[in-house]
């Protein structure tokens, strides 16, 4: 998710008048602390990230980044030594 989207969701109790641990029941399979501390996080499981997405009511590809990984550096060529 990106730093955005963390800042949508953790202001959604505040505008739903909800506690963390309302949303947490609500989105299920997360806790309030998990969701309080999604902005210092580098690990979320796919469910948890899907449940998060659907009660935001927004697409999942809206949360996701492509990253291409980097080519592998090409091996020097070596010499055929002959005899």
């Amino acid at each position: 998710m990106g730093h955005h989207e963390l800042k949508r969701l953790r202001g959604q109790p505040a505008a739903k008048r909800a506690t963390w641990k309302q949303v947490a029941e609500e989105i299920g399979g997360c806790t309030p602390g998990m969701l309080s501390g999604l902005g210092k996080t580098r690990h979320l499981s796919f469910p948890q990230a899907m449940r998060m997405v659907a009660w935001l009511g927004q697409p999942a590809a809206r949360f996701t980044v492509l990253r291409v990984p980097r080519s592998p550096q090409p091996l020097p060529m070596e010499r055929a030594t002959g005899g």
